[in-house]
């Protein structure tokens, strides 16, 4: 009897293992759906209320989720108060420490560093232009993760159950 719930409970430690690692993939893929909808927010704002970044950071921030969030708070902050950052550095800082409890791919976390570039323009369209590039480009991400989480979702899941099932038959 002890046996069987022993193998039980090793059967549902990997499985549950496994879920974990399918949560994680899942809560990447949101936080890049998340990212992408900050982008179209900016271009919102920059388009139809032409009010300086750090307004727009506020105003983005009161409408997106963590830790989205507490960045573009934090960047509002650092440079209403006039210490001479630039918005660059203090883009890429404060982002950096988002990125820190992200699961987002390199190439992912690089293209968002760069958005200081694209506000640099002067002319809102110019902007706006900009900023549609990085939504295209977060679209081109958020269709490839997707198609990842489907496919290795199940391939996880399945190695998970099996390397359980390897383990009960060694165990016994």
């Amino acid at each position: 009897m002890l046996r069987l719930t022993g193998a039980l409970l090793l059967l549902a430690g990997t499985a549950g293992f496994a879920r974990c690692l399918c949560r994680e993939r899942k809560r990447g893929l949101y936080s890049l759906k998340e990212m992408k909808r900050m982008y179209q927010l900016f271009q919102s704002e920059i388009e139809y209320t032409g009010l300086p970044l750090p307004e727009i950071f506020r105003n983005v921030s009161e409408q997106i989720d963590s830790p989205f969030k507490e960045t573009l708070l934090e960047i509002c902050k650092r440079l209403t108060w006039e210490r001479g950052e630039n918005l660059a550095d203090v883009w890429r800082g404060q982002m950096k420490i988002c990125f820190e409890a992200l699961p987002l791919k390199s190439e992912v976390r690089e293209l968002a560093m760069k958005f200081p570039e694209c506000a640099g323009f002067h002319a809102r369209e110019g902007q706006a232009k900009e900023i549609d590039r990085f939504i295209r480009e977060m679209d081109r991400w958020i269709l490839q993760m997707e198609e990842e989480e489907k496919s290795k979702n199940k391939v996880i899941m399945s190695l998970g159950i099996a390397a359980g099932i390897f383990l009960i038959v060694i165990l016994l």
